[in-house]
């Protein structure tokens, strides 16, 4: 009886450290994925920092072009 018992209780432990490690591996894989969307939303920002940076040096163009009209004009 104690060596099923024993056994039983070693299998009981194999199991639970069994389902830390799955447990642990779905934490980590949430982690993971959570730094994969962070990391698409840091990409996104920069690109959108480019357009913004892109319609800045256009605009302020915009304007040297009008003034240069307007000198032009007059």
């Amino acid at each position: 009886d104690l060596v099923a018992w024993i056994v039983v209780a070693r299998v009981v432990v194999g199991w639970i450290v069994v389902v830390r490690i799955v447990v642990a591996w779905v934490v980590v894989s949430r982690i993971v994925v959570v730094w994969i969307v962070v990391a698409r939303i840091v990409v996104v920002w920069i690109v959108v920092a480019r357009i913004v940076g892109v319609w800045i040096v256009v605009s302020r163009i915009v304007v040297v072009w009008i003034v240069v009209a307007r000198i032009v004009v007059v």
